[in-house]
């Protein structure tokens, strides 16, 4: 299950410890990460054309298509280098020293019955992020704008956190990725490869979670998640990142490899926190 941390870190080796084991964090808001809501919130209503108490429900004003292009347009503003070094390096400060490499904030969006559309169907896929080619001992920080019910979130199957899936990673290859697709792509090709389940599973420790906006859910991106079909009445807005601590991946340290075949590495292409 997860665990709400309300206090300041001490130990940030056993804290990644912990994650690599398959421990699930909920570390309530900081200054850093409400800095990060505040100037996210301003970036994507200014995007969208909408007040910032209206993002929520947004879907009830704008066609998919419209969303779809200001989402867009305000994913490239976030994505930005010097924005997300700014935010991530106050964001991680507490808890990581400044040998680590990450990628850039990535803004999300799980718009009301967001799944039923067919275009979108892919982005409901269960799956574990080092599928996509990245390595044992990332670790993935997610951030809501806005509060989030579990409707609106995305389920853990912890049960498979050390079990093997059936799976199509193999397919993968991050170089063909990056030339041809890239993560947030508008103009991806539908014939990219996005690695899933290949036969559904079933967890009966499936969960899901609800926080406040601000607050960071950290994992492993060896965790097999899924989102939510959210038919929760509100679009769901986030920022996630992925950071990599370059001594443990030397290391040898980091999450169990069960089932990843993906080829190349992704974290050839993180930034470096420092030169």
């Amino acid at each position: 299950m997860i665990q709400t941390l309300d206090t300041e870190i001490i130990d940030s080796g056993a804290f990644r410890a912990a994650l690599y084991d398959g421990q699930v964090f909920i570390i309530k808001s900081t200054p850093e990460s409400r800095a990060l809501v505040h100037d996210a919130r301003a970036i994507v209503a200014s995007a969208f054309g909408a007040a910032q108490q209206d993002l929520p429900h947004i879907h009830m004003e704008q066609s998919a298509d419209e969303l779809w292009q200001n989402l867009n347009d305000a994913r490239a503003v976030i994505a930005a280098s010097e924005f997300s070094k700014r935010h991530i390096t106050n964001m991680i400060a507490p808890l990581f020293n400044d040998h680590a490499c990450y990628d850039v904030l990535r803004l999300r969006c799980s718009p009301h019955n967001g799944h039923t559309n067919p275009a979108a169907a892919r982005s409901y896929s269960a799956h574990r992020d080092t599928w996509f080619a990245n390595p044992d001992a990332q670790i993935n920080f997610w951030v809501p704008l806005f509060d989030v019910s579990e409707a609106q979130s995305f389920a853990f199957s912890p049960s498979y956190f050390n079990q093997a899936t059936a799976n199509n990673s193999a397919d993968f290859d991050y170089t063909i990725w990056r030339d041809s697709t890239g993560f947030q792509n508008a103009k991806a090709s539908n014939s990219a490869v996005y690695p899933s389940l290949t036969t559904p599973v079933h967890d009966p420790k499936r969960f899901a979670f609800n926080c406040t906006a601000g607050d960071i859910l950290v994992f492993s991106a060896a965790h097999l998640h899924q989102p939510q079909n959210n038919n929760s009445g509100r679009t769901r807005f986030s920022i996630d990142f992925r950071l990599v601590d370059l001594d443990d991946a030397a290391n040898g340290q980091g999450a169990p490899n069960v089932d990843n075949e993906s080829k190349g590495n992704a974290q050839s292409d993180y930034l470096r926190l420092k030169p």
